[in-house]
């Protein structure tokens, strides 16, 4: 499968600016892959493979794509990790909420907001305005 081929390259490309896991859970039919920077401040981003379904992770509340196994979703995946390791990715904080905002490798964005608990179902105006803005480094210097 493509994803498979994108996880071996990853591996290759960053050697030792990241560590790549793949988890399978037992009674869990797909299996977790993590990509993990070694550097601080750099964003972890994470795919789960399900039958049916790819479920992309690229921030802490916001960043959440579910996608299926085609050919333009494994691409968006790759690009949005292009995005993590050059470090083109914005996430803004509020209260158990965050929108996370990826500047593809063409200068086009993908956003995606998301929470957590019921404070995160709390309405906050102007929260992406006003929220703490995190600018994640790329894996290497």
């Amino acid at each position: 499968m493509a994803l498979a081929a994108l996880e071996s390259d990853l591996r290759a490309r960053l050697g030792d600016a990241a560590t790549v896991e793949r988890d399978r859970s037992p009674g869990f039919r797909g299996h977790l892959v993590s990509v993990t920077p070694r550097r601080d401040g750099a964003l972890s981003v994470s795919w789960i493979e399900a039958p049916g379904e790819v479920i992309l992770q690229a921030g802490v509340y916001g960043g959440r794509w579910e996608l299926d196994h085609s050919t333009p979703s494994t691409e968006f995946v790759r690009q949005v990790l292009d995005a993590a390791i050059a470090g083109r990715i914005v996430e803004v904080f509020s209260l158990s909420r965050s929108e996370v905002t990826v500047t593809l490798a063409d200068g086009s964005t993908a956003t995606e907001a998301g929470s957590e608990g019921l404070r995160g179902l709390i309405p906050i105006p102007g929260w992406k305005r006003r929220g703490r803005r995190v600018e994640y480094k790329s894996f290497v210097n």
